[in-house]
Order: C-alpha cells, then structure tokens, then sequence
C-alpha cells in the first residue's frame, strides 16, 4: 500500500434491488458519522434531468458526432465509470446505479475507457483497447455499437480519453483526445475511429491515468516523473497536451493502485482507482483531496475509466 495521509470519507446509503440492477443511494459525509442503516432511507433533492434509473438521456448513436448542440442545453448530471461493471453516479441526488458483470449483449467482456461529448454521447474502448464503441448506458443492459477497430500494427486506443472542448483543436467542434502507451497526445475522429498524433512524448515519463474537461481547462491523473510518491492531478494545454506546470494541483498518495478515472460536476474532480476507490478533488484549484466510499456493498470493482459531460457546470 502507499504511503498514506489523513483523507476522511463516509457514505450514508439506501439500498433497492431492482431487476437486474441494484441500485444505491446516498450522501457524502465525514467518516467520523455512521452510516445509517438501509431502513434509515436517506431524503435524496429532486434531479429534473436525470432519469429514474440514474443514468443520461440516450443518444441516438447516428447522433454521436454531432457537435453541433444548443449549448443552453444541461446535460444530464451524471458521472459515468467502468469496470467488472458499469456504473453511473448522480451527484445532485446522491444516487449510484450499477449492472451486473459484463460482458453486455452487445458491449465487449472489457471496457477499458470511457469518455462523453457534450450532447451527453459517451465513447468507450474495449477488447483490449483495440476497439472504439459508442455507448449507450442503460441500468441493466448498455448498448455498444462498435465504431471501428485498430490492428496489432497500429498499436492501441488510449487508456486516458476525454473531449477538448470547442475552441481548443477545432473552433466549432470538440475533440476527443488521449494519451497513447507512448506519451503521445493524440486525437481521435469519432466517425472513423482513426487517431492523429497531435504532440509526441506529450506526456514522456508520466503514466497517465485519465485525462478530464473542467469547463475550458484540462486535468490529468498521472504517476512518474515529478510525481513518484503518489497520484498527481496536473493541469494541462488542450491545444498540445501537455502541462501547464511541472507542479501537481495535488497528489493522492494513499490510494492501493493508480487512479484510472476521472470526472467532473459542479467544480468537483472524481478519481476512481483500479483498486475500487474514489476520492475527489475541490477547490481552490483542485488542492483539496478527499477519500470517498464507492458504491456500498460491491467488491472488486477494479475501475478501468469514468466520463462526464463536457458541459458539466464549472461551480
């Protein structure tokens, strides 16, 4: 285990069991409170957009690509990660909603990676990150409708994807960009599947983690060079990459294995590790760290990669 400093976290939780899926909810507290029991049923506020299972809207996959979205539209709040299991998160209402163990019907045993637009289309890379997916999430069944595959040749999909936004590579569009096994930044176009190098060695010494939109600003989790003691959030220039400063916002230093996602709501940076925690990160700037309780009552979870909408409010 790594060497470990004071980060509190608790979850206070009611449990339903609903069909196939088993959904979860319940409201962050310190870890000096006990967790009420599941009769106790914690008074969750009201979401207006998200549906009654916790996950976005769907998105037509022909509808993917289009970037072209009402910008006054909100996006659903929610946080998407992936694991042995697929999960959504709600952070307005508190509520956790998960699928039993993959492989899907039409999803692959193993999705690596996930990212989502802002029209709420979320991308995922599977079988071994040779394959590019759309996905449509739903509480007991995702739909993945495959995009385009890579062969052994051309490498691997990214293990860390996220959207620049607008204005960063393309002024009338996003862009869904990642770090290959190399440290390369590259781009990727979501009809075609085909990846574009933007920046070699972008991130030479660093193991990035995932890479997540706050608003226009970029955000990395990475271990390696100038971060050897822990997991390093760093800021980074969409336009190229790379960062911003050499000094890390801040560093989880306890977590049992590397951070493999993160997301984004309301000016909070969620990191999920592939050793079934999550912690978040808060202002200012992001300095803050804080232990959180994942979802309760489900083991080995082993995080691949988490999402959120590009246009998730900045505060």
């Amino acid at each position: 285990m790594r060497r470990a400093f004071a980060l509190l976290a608790s979850l206070s939780f009611s449990l339903s069991l609903s069909g196939c899926g088993l959904s979860v909810s319940g409201e962050f507290a310190p870890s000096t409170q006990q967790a009420p029991s599941a009769e106790a049923g914690a008074s969750l506020p009201p979401s207006s957009t998200a549906q009654p299972d916790g996950s976005m809207p769907d998105v037509d996959a022909n509808d993917a690509n289009d970037a072209g979205t009402d910008d006054a539209m909100a996006p659903a709040p929610v946080m998407y990660a992936v694991g042995e299991r697929f999960f959504s998160y709600v952070p307005t209402t508190f509520v956790w909603t998960w699928t039993e163990a993959l492989p899907f019907t039409s999803c692959p045993t193993t999705l690596d990676e996930l990212a989502a637009n802002e029209s709420g289309a979320l991308f995922g890379v599977g079988n071994g990150r040779r394959a590019l997916y759309v996905v449509k999430p739903h509480p007991t069944d995702p739909v993945c409708t495959k995009v385009n595959t890579v062969d052994q040749a051309s490498g691997t999909y990214p293990r860390s994807l996220a959207f620049a936004p607008k204005g960063t590579l393309d002024v009338a569009a996003e862009v869904l960009v990642g770090y290959d096994d190399d440290g390369n930044y590259v781009r990727i176009d979501t009809a075609l599947g085909t990846m574009v190098t933007i920046t070699n060695t972008a991130a030479s010494g660093l193991a990035i983690g995932d890479v997540v939109s706050v608003g226009s600003k970029g955000y990395i989790i990475a271990t390696g060079s100038g971060c050897d003691h822990g997991d390093c959030l760093f800021e980074i220039d969409f336009s190229t990459g790379l960062r911003t400063s050499s000094t890390p916002t801040a560093v989880i230093q306890d977590a049992d294995e590397a951070i493999t996602g993160l997301a984004h709501w309301a000016g909070k940076i969620v990191a999920f590790s592939g050793g079934d925690e999550v912690y978040q990160f808060a202002s200012p700037n992001f300095s803050t760290v804080t232990k959180l309780n994942g979802p309760p009552g489900v083991k080995n979870l082993a995080f691949h990669g988490a999402a959120s909408s590009t246009a998730a409010p900045t505060n």
